[in-house]
């Protein structure tokens, strides 16, 4: 499956798991609460074997994810998030963009009205750089007016590009 690691962040535990390390790595962090954060890019070297500390939330969502690169995979089922770190402004436009369904698109203004606050466009794509859950909370699918828009993972609008058409 991968590798993992524990390290202590502000006195609550947080675990890693990478797989996918020689395609698109992909790097989960869960603490106790749920899912922390999904990376794409390079993997962390520091990063030690611990596959038993996997939880079956984790185990499952790898699962899910590998299905999604394999392009067999139409929606995640996997809602144990941890949204500590999180506003609530952050988590509607979160919630908001979780709901645009695979191969579809939505602008930041489709987002920042369905939250009830359609002059925030802005603060939704502030919002939507920060996400923590890419894929999950799919700000991929969240484009700007006049073309894609910005993408915070590495490979930038590239990679924005790819899951595009990865789910058309």
């Amino acid at each position: 499956m991968g590798t993992g690691a524990e390290s202590q962040t502000k006195a609550t535990k947080s675990f890693t798991v990478e797989f996918f390390k020689h395609k698109a790595p992909v790097r989960l962090e869960w603490t106790e609460q749920g899912l922390n954060k999904i990376f794409l890019g390079p993997p962390n070297s520091a990063a030690s074997e611990s596959e038993s500390k996997t939880p079956k939330e984790i185990s499952y969502l790898i699962s899910q994810l590998k299905l999604y690169f394999s392009g067999k995979l139409k929606s995640f089922d996997f809602h144990w998030l941890d949204y500590s770190n999180c506003t609530g402004f952050q988590k509607k436009v979160y919630m908001a963009a979780s709901k645009i369904p695979f191969g579809k698109t939505k602008t930041y203004s489709e987002i920042a009205a369905a939250i009830g606050q359609p002059k925030a466009v802005r603060a939704v794509g502030t919002a939507l750089g920060k996400n923590p859950w890419i894929l999950l909370v799919p700000c991929h699918r969240v484009k700007g007016k006049s073309g894609l828009g910005g993408f915070s993972a590495p490979g930038g609008v590239k990679t924005k590009q790819q899951l595009l058409t990865l789910e058309s």
